[in-house]
């Protein structure tokens, strides 16, 4: 590739940027596909945060059987129904102004939600930093705050991203590429 000129005619330096790459087969020469860093963080980082902020997310991971299955499903049912009650003791406390009444029930209700958020915890097999993660609120706003490592652990216990060949009809296409990424869920 020719060194890029200034307007003078001056060489400027090559412009560089990280990739990763697939070093592919063992005691071939070449890779197997490249991609930039900043592409592939940004892709995958979007996929994970869409995963971790869905409200079933610990419903779909860990142990799949029958029977976990239907235990997930009863438990989110059971969070749901709770939820549902609470909204209608907001409502009628409001309509009646007795926010006692809220108060009152919230702290009865709460920790049953809690138990049972705790219950379904405990049948995914999940990083017990993804599930801390998970606890702390909003999950975009401590991924920001994360340190790489921390990121890349989270993205291992969640996903296993595959990176494919440029397209033929994509190629010398400049931005990111989502089509390139597909992603195997844990």
């Amino acid at each position: 590739m020719p060194k890029p000129i200034d307007e003078h005619g001056n060489e400027l330096p090559c412009p560089f940027y990280n990739t990763y790459v697939c070093v592919g087969v063992p005691w071939k020469t070449g890779f197997h596909v490249a991609m930039r860093d900043s592409h592939l963080d940004e892709v995958v980082s979007e996929l994970v945060l869409a995963r971790l902020e869905r409200p079933n997310f610990l419903a779909m991971i860990g142990e799949r059987g029958e029977g976990t299955d239907a235990e997930r499903r009863a438990i989110l049912e059971e969070i749901a129904s709770y939820q549902e009650y609470l909204d209608k003791v907001r409502e009628e406390a409001a309509q009646k102004l007795r926010f006692d009444l809220l108060m009152d029930q919230e702290a009865r209700i709460e920790p049953k939600i809690k138990a049972a958020q705790n219950r379904l915890e405990e049948l995914s097999e999940m990083d017990p930093f993804v599930l801390r993660l998970l606890r702390e609120g909003s999950v975009r706003d401590t991924w920001e705050k994360l340190e790489l490592p921390m990121k890349r652990r989270v993205i291992r216990a969640v996903m296993t991203p595959r990176v494919n060949r440029v397209a033929p009809d994509a190629r010398g296409q400049r931005g990111i590429n989502h089509d390139r990424v597909d992603v195997v869920w844990r």
